[in-house]
């Protein structure tokens, strides 16, 4: 069994960022069902006032995977969003 790279060596990449945090935490759903470690970065409107919704303009939310699962990742969230 690999040993996992320790998270300050992890190199993390985005994905396309996606309209709102309801389908940013459907697809981070999706990728921890498929062991796809990740996380999401809120637009500042969410954070900041707790905005939650699905199409509230200003509301977009970036998914970060590690480099190494950026391809399969990708191809999840354009299976999930197209």
């Amino acid at each position: 069994m690999e040993k996992p790279q320790p998270l300050e060596e992890v190199e993390w990449v985005s994905l396309d960022n996606i309209r709102g945090d309801i389908y940013a935490e459907m697809v981070k759903e999706v990728l921890d069902n498929n062991d796809i470690p990740c996380y999401i970065k809120t637009a500042f409107m969410i954070s900041a006032f707790g905005i939650k919704g699905a199409g509230i303009p200003g509301t977009k939310c970036t998914i970060f995977v590690p480099s190494d699962y950026y391809e399969e990742a990708a191809e999840i969230l354009s299976q999930m969003m197209n």
